[in-house]
């Protein structure tokens, strides 16, 4: 079983996905050892986010930081398990009405975390 254990003494909040770009859903107390189900690992530099930042999936809807914009917030332990595909927060495209009525179309590119 993988574990993690914050280090950081205030706490960590949880998160709905492996970043800070969206609200804390939840905490882990200092010093409380959670069973790890998933592992996220940072490929490139992106918004609040650092190529290398770790976080582990700790229920179905919550993700806490391991390291974050290179800062250790906790410790991983024991048998590791292999890095998740990013998780794509954004729609491909959205329409945005004004208030005239007229509409565009908004088509993302990509996505930078």
């Amino acid at each position: 079983m993988t574990t993690y254990k914050t280090t950081y003494t205030k706490g960590m909040n949880t998160r709905p996905a492996p970043n800070v770009n969206n609200s804390p859903n939840g905490t882990v107390a200092f010093g409380s050892v959670v069973e790890v189900l998933e592992t996220y690992k940072a490929a490139a530099d992106g918004v609040n986010v650092r190529a290398g930042d770790e976080w582990v999936k700790i229920s179905p809807t919550q993700w806490v930081a391991v390291k974050h914009m290179g800062v250790i917030y906790g410790v991983v332990e024991g048998n590791s398990t292999p890095p998740s595909e990013p998780v794509q927060n954004f729609p491909e495209s959205f329409i945005l009405t004004a208030p005239n009525g007229d509409k565009a179309e908004f088509v993302f590119v990509r996505v930078i975390e």
